[in-house]
């Protein structure tokens, strides 16, 4: 949160990560629904472990693009 530049930036990195952990855990819910397990415990922590890992990398992509600065993007 340095200024507002880095804060465009780093949330601009952390898009895709975050993108690509949304639709692993919605494909997971969705094969859940269809093959009739969607109480399955398992298969909710998975998904919110994919969820977690996506804002881990997500937060990791955010804290590159900030310290590569507004001159290599």
């Amino acid at each position: 949160m340095r200024d507002d530049a880095s804060w465009q930036r780093g949330h601009r990195a952390a898009f895709l990560p975050m993108c690509v952990a949304a639709a692993v855990a919605l494909a997971l819910g969705v094969v859940c629904i269809v093959v009739g397990r969607a109480d399955d415990v398992g298969t909710t922590v998975l998904a919110a472990g994919v969820l977690v890992a996506g804002a881990l990398w997500g937060a990791a992509a955010a804290g590159r693009a900030v310290r590569r600065g507004p001159d290599e993007d």
